[in-house]
Parts: structure tokens; C-alpha cells; sequence
């Protein structure tokens, strides 16, 4: 335009130094954009010319087949029609030409772009598990731009996180990264100072991060982020990558989201199927056992010990209280619930928890070691509180050897967020079977008084965590024990007692 412009006033006015000036025009836009490529690094040099050099390749044989065909057509017809002709022809055909070379040396955003997306789609073929998906595509991201690390957050009460990093949404560095949708090191340098862009490059460098997108683009309430570390050649991330990032990104959200919706509606089918089983199964077995469990009460005393008769009776009030465990269990499992929320403080839910473990512990000679670190007032059940810790103290305790410590932790987490861990030093549980931990009826357990656990105890706990609007982890190692690891929002689910399946 500013040629143009020049051009134009210099013919107009018959000054010749401003048509002059265009060279230098040319000259300068030129050097700017060579140091903005070179200094800036807002695209890769490396493509940017190899791009050029492309189009300029494409020009001269435009040119050179242009001149060929107006020459041959020149033998037929007058030479102005035939450079026409030529020219028509020749310009119609470059567009195919320029597409179809830029696709054969692998230059086009196009086709990086369209082997993205097919490699995305078939990683979503082969791992129907959410979480996997998500550690794939992780893997794929790193592989794909040479990148330190890739974190893929979903939304997590105040905070966008994952395993390894949690972002809280109420920082005025995450409020304006929200704003333009992306940023990266590089970019902050380039807009204007100002205290939310200064702890948003502190945010960045602290964790290493070469660039962090949200998805929807530019959305104040975006469903998804994604961060990647610095490249490992040191060179930064570019525009078009950036693009190109944010088109994947979406694909990966809606494919995340299909997942997830999938798996909690198959989740929720199985778990309704097998709650329908159990109440029936343990309605039956309940009656079954009833005339059985009033003999052995009225029978008490009347044989004389040590005898032959008095130990099988001794065994069968065992096995009564064994069977009467999993029918209560059993039962706790296939009911809807519907929590009582209100204000609890947590102390009083502890010490009840401790009061009611206490024996079991006496009895192992295991030690309880509890560290409240926040009196938060929390809205929940209290009583279903109660339930999901004393199952996960005594899950510890049946993996631990006399002597051993059973530690239960409650911190607060981010922001309006409760943590409660309890971990033990025990035997840990095999990496092939950490999936499975939360299935009913699914346990590794040959210890503890029951000989075999019933494999509902996770279940329950989290029924009861998922009641509450919560997340529950199970993290461990085969011989160096397991830690277990509840997050409850302070404030209670966020719209009601609803179940949300992880």
C-alpha cells in the first residue's frame, strides 16, 4: 500500500524522488521482517524460506512455461493472443502445481494438519479408557513437537489440573491467559507490561512451560488447557504451530469429552446392574442365614470347651459375623443414597474414626497417625464421611505388618478444596490391577481377619466421594505400600447429591 502510495503522489507531482523511495520502502519492510523472523522467532526461519524459495520456484516455472507455450502458440496466431492464451492457461494450472508440490515436500499446514487429526483419531481408536486417552495423546504431543512435557488439565473445582499441575482460576495471571486464548514466553515479551502479563511469564518460567492454549479459543470458561514444556533444540513455538496446536486441541477435547461421557454411561449401567444383584443375592442369603445365626446364639455356652463340637461351633459364629459383614456391605453398595448435607467439622468426624479403629489397631499392633492441618467447617454427610474413612484405615491396616504406622492426612487443597490421604506401609498393589481397584467385588486382599476382602470397600468409598462431588485416587507400588487420596470441595457438590462418575 505505502508503495502504491508513493508511486502514485511521485506520478502525480512529477517527483521523482518519491517513486524513488518505494526501493527503499521494499528494502526496509524487507530487513524489519528478516530481524522480526530472526529476533522475534514468531515463525520458523527455517520454514519461512523454505516457503519462499517454494513460491519463487513455482514463479519461474510459470514464467518459463508461459514463455514455451506462447512461443509454440505463436506459429498458429499473432503473438499478443498467443501470450494470452498462454498466460490464461499457465495461471490456471500453477494453482494445481503450487498444492500439489507444497503437499509433496511436506510444507503445507494443510497436510501437517490433516496427519495431526488422523493420528489423533486413531489413538482414540485403540484406548477406550479416558485417562489412558489422556496420557497417549500426552505422549504423542511431546513426541510430535519436541517438547519437554505435555499437560493435558480438565477442570477440577477452582483449578484446571491434572496429575502434575494444577492451575487455580482465580490468579490474575490465569484470568489473562484466559483472555487471548494462548500465550507463550515469547509473545509476552512482544505485548504491552503489566502486573497480570508479569506473573503469567513467572507462571510460565516457574513451570517450564513453551506454551499453554485453553479450549474453546479465547472462552472465559474454558473446558480444557494445554500446556507444553520448552522444546528441547531451545527454539521457541511459533505461530503456526501455535494454530496448529489449538486445531489438535480441539479434536482432543471433543474425543476426551466422548470418552468420558461413554465410559460413565457404561460405568453407570454396570454399577446399577451389579447394585440390583447384590440387593437381591443378599435379601436371599440374609434370610438364609437368619434360623442359622439364632441357633448358634441359643446353642452359646452349651458345649463343653476344648471339645471337637465346640470349636466348629466357635468357627461357624465366625463365618456368621464374616457373612453378616458382606451382607451389610452388600446392602450399604446396592442402596440409592441421598446424603444429608450440612455443616461438619471435620475434628469430630475424625475422632469418631479414630475411636472406631481403634481396637482393630490395638489388635494388628499397628499405630494411627493423624495430621489435621485445616479445621474448615465442610458440607457433607458426616455419617457417610465416617463410613469412607474407616474403610480406607482399615483397608490400610489388613496391607500392614504389626509395628507399621497408618498415616491419614487433611489439608486443604487449592482453593475451597479438602484433601484427605491415607497411606500405609504395606504390601502396595500390583500395576496391572491399579484399574481395578474401584470395581466391585474386584480384590487382591489375602489378609486381614476376613481372609479375603469382599471388594467393595473402594467401591463404597467412592460412591460416597462421588456423592459428595468429589475425586478419588488410588496411587501405589507393589511392596512400598498405598496411598489413597480423597478431594472433597468445601462448599459440597456443586448442584446437589448428584453422582459424578470419574
Amino acid at each position: 500500500m505505502s508503495i502504491v502510495t508513493l508511486n502514485s503522489l511521485g506520478n502525480y507531482f512529477a517527483v521523482r524522488a518519491f517513486s524513488r523511495s518505494s526501493v527503499i520502502v521494499v528494502f526496509l519492510t524487507t530487513a524489519l521482517t528478516a530481524w522480526s523472523l530472526v529476533v522475534h522467532r514468531i515463525f520458523n526461519t527455517k520454514q519461512v524460506f523454505l516457503l519462499l524459495g517454494h513460491r519463487l520456484a513455482v514463479a519461474a516455472l510459470f514464467g518459463v512455461a508461459a514463455w514455451g507455450l506462447s512461443t509454440v502458440l505463436g506459429y498458429s496466431m499473432p503473438t499478443t493472443p498467443a501470450w494470452l492464451v498462454s498466460i490464461l492457461f499457465c495461471t490456471l494450472a500453477v494453482f494445481w502445481v503450487e498444492k500439489t508440490t507444497r503437499s509433496w515436500l511436506g510444507i503445507g499446514e494443510e497436510k501437517l494438519l490433516s496427519a495431526m487429526r488422523r493420528d489423533v483419531i486413531e489413538l482414540s481408536r485403540q484406548e477406550a479408557s479416558t485417562e489412558k486417552l489422556t496420557s497417549e495423546f500426552e505422549k504423542y504431543l511431546v513426541a510430535h513437537h519436541q517438547a519437554g512435557f505435555a499437560r493435558i488439565m480438565g477442570e477440577r473445582g477452582d483449578s484446571f489440573a491434572n496429575k502434575e499441575l494444577a492451575l487455580p482460576k482465580n490468579r490474575v495471571s490465569v484470568q489473562a491467559f484466559f483472555d487471548s486464548g494462548w500465550t507463550t514466553p515469547e509473545s509476552l515479551q512482544r505485548r504491552r507490561t503489566s502486573t497480570a502479563l508479569g506473573e503469567l511469564a513467572k507462571l510460565l518460567a516457574e513451570h517450564s512451560i513453551g506454551v499453554l492454549i485453553s479450549i474453546p479459543r479465547g472462552s472465559p470458561t474454558p473446558s480444557l488447557l494445554i500446556a507444553l514444556g520448552t522444546k528441547t533444540n531451545g527454539w521457541p513455538f511459533t505461530y503456526p504451530e501455535v494454530e496448529r496446536l489449538q486445531n489438535i486441541a480441539e479434536l482432543i477435547d471433543n474425543t476426551l469429552t466422548h470418552s468420558r461421557l461413554s465410559n460413565q454411561a457404561a460405568l453407570q449401567a454396570k454399577m446399577e446392574h451389579l447394585a440390583m444383584m447384590s440387593r437381591g443375592l443378599a435379601h436371599d442369603l440374609k434370610n438364609l442365614i437368619t434360623p442359622v445365626s439364632s441357633f448358634l446364639v441359643h446353642t452359646e455356652g452349651l458345649l463343653a470347651p476344648g471339645t471337637p463340637e465346640a470349636d466348629v461351633h466357635a468357627a461357624a459364629r465366625h463365618s456368621i459375623r464374616v457373612m453378616t459383614d458382606y451382607l451389610r456391605e452388600a446392602l450399604f453398595f446396592s442402596e440409592r443414597l441421598a446424603p444429608k448435607l450440612e455443616p461438619v467439622a471435620l475434628e469430630n468426624v475424625v475422632s469418631a474414626v479414630v475411636k472406631t479403629t481403634a481396637e482393630r489397631a490395638a489388635t494388628n499392633r499397628l499405630r494411627l497417625f493423624q495430621k489435621i492441618e485445616s479445621r474448615a467447617a465442610l458440607i457433607a454427610d458426616g455419617v457417610l464421611l465416617q463410613r469412607m474413612l474407616v474403610n480406607l484405615i482399615n483397608n490400610a491396616f489388613d496391607a500392614s505388618q504389626p509395628g507399621q504406622v497408618v498415616t491419614m492426612t487433611v489439608t486443604e487443597h487449592r482453593n475451597s478444596w479438602l484433601r484427605i490421604q491415607v497411606s500405609d506401609q504395606g504390601s502396595g498393589i500390583a500395576a496391572e490391577h491399579l484399574d481395578r481397584v474401584f470395581d466391585p467385588y474386584f480384590t487382591t486382599k489375602e489378609f486381614g481377619d476376613d481372609v479375603r476382602g469382599f471388594g467393595l470397600g473402594l467401591t463404597i468409598c467412592q460412591k460416597i466421594t462421588n456423592l459428595h462431588g468429589g475425586i478419588i485416587e488410588v496411587h501405589s507400588e507393589l511392596g512400598n505400600g498405598t496411598r489413597v487420596t480423597v478431594d472433597l470441595p468445601l462448599n459440597g457438590p456443586p448442584q446437589g447429591p448428584a453422582p459424578r462418575l470419574p
